[in-house]
C-alpha cells in the first residue's frame, strides 16, 4: 500500500465520489454520482468552523473543550485513486497553532505536564 504524497500545490479536487450517493453496482450505464465542491471556498469554510471549536488553555482545565486540534487538508476523488496532503493554503502553514506539528508538539507538552512525575 502506498502512502499519501506531500505536495505543493493549492487545493483544486472540485469532484468527490460519494459513498452515501453510490450504495449500489457502479457500471457504465450507472456510474458513481459526484459531489461537486467548490475549492478553495469549501475547504476555507471548513478550516473557519474548525477554529471556532475550543481548546482548553492548559494542562488539568476542566473547561470543556480538546486539550489539542490540528487541520490536515488532503486532496482525494474518494475512489481509491491517490491522496495527497495539501501543503499550500488554505491548508495551515508550519508555524500554525492548527498544524499537525504543533498539535502533536501541544498535545506531548500537556502529556509531559500531567504526568512528569510518573
Amino acid at each position: 500500500m502506498r502512502g499519501p504524497r506531500i505536495v505543493s500545490r493549492a487545493l483544486s479536487v472540485p469532484l468527490v465520489r460519494d459513498p452515501d450517493r453510490n450504495r449500489r453496482v457502479l457500471t457504465q450505464q450507472e456510474p458513481a454520482v459526484v459531489s461537486v465542491h467548490q475549492q478553495p471556498h469549501d475547504a476555507e469554510r471548513t478550516i473557519a468552523k474548525i477554529r471556532e471549536i475550543r481548546r482548553r488553555s492548559g494542562p488539568g482545565m476542566s473547561a470543556p473543550g480538546f486539550d489539542a486540534l490540528g487541520i490536515i487538508l488532503v486532496a482525494m476523488m474518494n475512489d481509491g485513486s491517490p491522496v495527497d496532503i495539501v501543503a499550500e493554503p488554505p491548508a495551515p502553514v508550519a508555524s500554525s497553532e492548527y498544524h499537525y506539528g504543533q498539535m502533536i508538539g501541544r498535545a506531548a507538552h500537556l502529556y509531559d505536564s500531567s504526568f512528569g512525575n510518573v
